[in-house]
């Protein structure tokens, strides 16, 4: 880790990594700002998942389209977009250039998940039942918070988000609520040709356990 200079905390980049090339005679060190303002993004051009999912945030909005940003405590982020035609949030990964995969991570990565939470400008969700298989047998990795503090956490997260706007609209994510839950409950998905992970090394998704190797079905990396 480096110590942030003054610019990059404008840029929102607290934290700074520090990678320097071990190839003989190399010796380069390259400076990593984990910029958070998208202004420094656009312009650093640089980023993994978390810089990935930050932007194309903005670039949902942009074009119109309602956006969430979609956080997993495994270490991962990605986005979601709400698709009128299907009436739904629809998962969208630009880091892997995944779209409506929701067990991508599961079944594709092998990844064992437990906390996947949705935030929106309108609140925030537990989707993880939208995300794992079995959610059942994920309960026993739910272990930092009870389910009923979380449960009440996000909705007073939702409330705080939702003061001040009309009953009418009010009324209209309240039935999109109800018909997420109902989606979340009883969502299927054809998981036979999900992939592993395909961005970073083969080393690194094999250390981090993305590669596949524990999913419920075997598959090569791409």
């Amino acid at each position: 880790m480096a110590e942030p200079t003054q610019d990059d905390l404008i840029g929102g980049a607290g934290r700074v990594e520090q990678h320097k090339c071990l190839n003989s005679g190399c010796n380069t060190i390259v400076r990593f700002p984990r910029y958070n303002n998208l202004r420094y993004l656009m312009r650093s051009k640089v980023g993994r998942c978390g810089e990935f999912a930050n932007l194309f945030a903005l670039f949902v909005r942009a074009v119109g389209l309602r956006g969430r940003y979609v956080w997993n405590a495994e270490d991962h982020v990605w986005n979601e977009y709400w698709s009128p035609g299907l009436n739904r949030w629809v998962h969208m990964d630009s880091c892997e250039n995944a779209r409506d995969q929701h067990l991508l991570y599961d079944v594709g990565w092998g990844k064992k998940q437990s906390y996947i939470l949705a935030f929106s400008v309108e609140g925030a969700q537990d989707v993880s039942r939208g995300y794992i298989k079995d959610f059942d047998a994920a309960l026993s990795r739910r272990n930092q918070i009870s389910e009923e503090a979380l449960q009440k956490l996000l909705e007073d997260v939702t409330r705080n988000r939702r003061a001040g706007l009309s009953a009418t609209r009010l009324q209209e994510l309240e039935r999109e609520d109800a018909g997420e839950k109902r989606f979340l409950d009883g969502y299927k998905e054809d998981d036979l040709d999900l992939p592993a992970r395909q961005t970073g090394t083969e080393e690194w998704i094999k250390a981090r356990g993305e590669d596949g190797s524990s999913a419920f079905v075997s598959l090569s990396i791409i």
